[in-house]
């Protein structure tokens, strides 16, 4: 089994309700239109090489317009395939026909997807195609939660089933030589749905190549805080031989991007905020993973961050020197608690196994002689099938406007353990508690609307268990003060400044118009203004107020500008270079300081070339890129405020 063994792949279902069906059995009666749907699976890069072929034996496909599945409600039958399909021949776009069928008009809230494991099969990519062992835990229905519900009429629409192939089939999960089988399943509206695609790739000594395996995660934002990211993981993906990668069928939205390489720790993660998704469009995000440390002394770990109890993990640790250049030296390994997750390096310190004890969490600790530290947390679970599903708090009240209350979803087996499982969250009136759409989260955020009461449900595996929230009428701004308080700055800093709004009671409220304004804008100039967070610019040397309002009241920062300090000296780095003709573009930078060795920022920058037919020169602010030309030397040379650096480049 190849180390690199870790699953991201994607099977989607396709449902696409698009021609319509008629009923011509009496000649003269009117045309009967029934919304016609095709089933299609395809299924996206699959990592394990190792693997033969992974055969899932379909039997039937459902939907259901009830929030609350608990008691079957009433499904309704879409296709019955009853035969196997090998994901792995479904990668790159490739998809196979399920069938077709006919749904009838409504709104439907849920999908499920009804297996034979006897006939499903997993094969090891061996002479013999040796069946895989495969512990399905006793599954056969898969439920997913369609997170923006399908009003379905007589013309059609559209579905998708994104079953997430990476964290359904996990390997050695439980310390056995065998696949753990725990689907994950979500359903989305395809007309409402959007990609992200891109290039991962590194650079590496002025070479810049692709990174095969990465592993690009799509995180929704924290509830009510869409400036921070969440657990909350919406899908997953991989990156092929040439870097490429794209995750298709997501809601439209903003969300943060993780993207990786857990089995290089040589190279740092990349995570980009903000990343919008519209339906019909494919975002494009391409991104380089830079080196660990940025040219310091670092030691960096990376692997799997989750474990079955029993199971084993593999975690990497590289350690750089003061230079950045990869060394090997012993590395000490401890977990924070031995009795959660145990941690030992047998062969090589720069590898070490972790083994799950009992569920719960550990951080696991790399550190050297020379006092260099890093960490990892990691999560030992328990898997198994829901029983029951209820929601914490069972019941709340909320204002409208304000923050609203995190309700957590506990999920529980037979025996009564809670198991690691995610949840779909709804509300049955959006208009008076709105919950964030979640195919598959622990915990979501419920905020108040409008005043009245609403139902929460949460669901998960065909459970479902619910909350009632009161939402009271929206309090009143009563204070606003402005964080922090106080500053001072040097001309040409930022600064970010955030408003904190409370009702009578001190109550934190949230989801409030807040205004922003300077007094003095020759001083101080506000750049952004973002809801309750405005950052700043401080222009010259002098004394302003920066002034958040609310609802009447208002809350403000002193902030006094002092002259900034003259730039002392230019140093362009790296000092030398050598290239040939033909090469990519190399970096440098001129860093600049003051008298007393401060490293100064947002100056102006002017490059320049003694010989543009050697090199050629391309900048923005301290940063140049240079092309050779041709064969010969010259300078580069970076000045500000009259002060010159130079590097000397010779190409060959």
């Amino acid at each position: 089994m190849s180390k690199r063994a870790t699953l991201a792949g994607c099977l989607a279902l396709a449902l696409s309700l698009a021609a319509c069906y008629q009923d011509d059995t009496t000649p003269n009666s009117p045309p009967v239109l029934r919304p016609r749907i095709t089933v299609r699976l395809t299924d996206a890069p699959f990592p394990y090489d190792s693997l033969h072929s992974v055969n899932i034996y379909v039997v039937r496909i459902e939907a259901n317009t009830a929030q609350d599945t608990s008691v079957d409600g009433q499904w309704v039958l879409i296709t019955q395939p009853r035969k196997s399909f090998d994901l792995l021949a479904l990668q790159q776009g490739t998809t196979a026909l399920l069938g077709e069928g006919e749904m009838p008009a409504g709104q439907y809230h849920a999908v499920r997807m009804t297996i034979d494991t006897t006939q499903s099969l997993i094969t090891w990519n061996d002479s013999a195609q040796t069946p895989a062992q495969v512990n399905w835990h006793g599954w056969s229905t898969i439920y997913a939660f369609v997170e923006y519900p399908v009003s379905v009429a007589t013309q059609g629409a559209d579905v998708v089933l994104d079953f997430d192939v990476g964290r359904s089939l996990r390997y050695k999960y439980y310390g056995k030589n065998e696949f753990d089988f725990t689907p994950n399943l979500r359903a989305i509206d395809a007309a409402a749905a959007g990609a992200i695609a891109g290039t991962v790739t590194q650079s590496s000594q002025g070479t810049t190549s692709p990174v095969p395996n990465a592993q690009v995660s799509v995180y929704t934002p924290y509830p009510g805080q869409p400036d921070s990211m969440s657990d909350n993981l919406e899908a997953t993906g991989r990156s092929d031989q040439a870097g490429h990668y794209k995750l298709g069928f997501l809601p439209p939205g903003r969300y943060f991007v993780r993207i990786e390489e857990p089995f290089m720790p040589s190279l740092e993660a990349v995570v980009t905020p903000n990343v919008q998704v519209s339906a019909g469009q494919t975002t494009p995000l391409s991104v380089s993973l830079p080196q660990a440390g940025g040219g310091h002394a670092y030691i960096h770990i990376s692997g799997p961050t989750q474990v079955g109890v029993g199971g084993i993990i593999s975690l990497y640790a590289a350690v750089g020197d003061a230079s950045g250049h990869p060394v090997y030296p012993a590395i000490t390994w401890t977990s924070s608690d031995p009795v959660v997750a145990s941690v030992s390096a047998p062969n090589d310190t720069g590898a070490a196994m972790v083994t799950g004890r009992q569920a719960g969490v550990a951080t696991i600790h790399a550190s050297t002689t020379g006092g260099l530290t890093d960490s990892l947390i990691v999560h030992v679970v328990v898997l198994g099938s829901a029983a029951t599903v209820s929601i914490v708090p069972a019941s709340a009240t909320v204002a409208v406007g304000d923050s609203g209350v995190f309700l957590e979803a506990v999920v529980r087996d037979s025996a009564g353990h809670v198991l690691d499982a995610g949840a779909s969250w709804s509300s049955s009136d959006t208009t008076v508690v709105f919950v964030y759409p979640c195919g598959s989260c622990s915990g979501d955020r419920a905020l108040g609307r409008a005043s009245g009461m609403a139902t929460v449900f949460a669901t998960s595996q065909g459970k479902t268990g619910q909350a009632t929230i009161t939402v009271a009428p929206s309090a009143p701004v009563a204070t606003v003060t402005v964080v922090p308080g106080s500053a001072t700055l040097t001309g040409g800093d930022n600064a970010t400044f955030t408003a904190q709004l409370r009702d009578a009671a001190g109550n934190s409220l949230s989801n409030r118009s807040v205004s922003w304004s300077s007094t003095d804008n020759s001083v101080v100039t506000i750049t952004s203004a973002n809801g309750p967070s405005a950052t700043i610019l401080a222009q010259a040397a002098g004394l302003a107020s920066l002034r958040a309002t609310s609802e009447g009241k208002i809350g403000e920062a002193s902030i006094s500008v002092a002259a900034p300090a003259p730039v002392a000296t230019v140093t362009v780095v790296p000092d030398t270079a050598t290239l040939a003709v033909g090469d990519s573009a190399k970096f440098f930078r001129a860093d600049l300081r003051d008298a007393a060795g401060n490293l100064l920022r947002n100056r102006t920058v002017s490059w320049s070339t003694s010989d543009p037919s050697v090199i050629s020169v391309s900048s923005s602010g301290a940063q140049a890129l240079v092309q050779p030309r041709a064969v010969g030397s010259a300078f580069l040379r970076a000045t500000s405020e009259g002060k010159t650096g130079q590097a000397t480049i010779t190409v060959h």
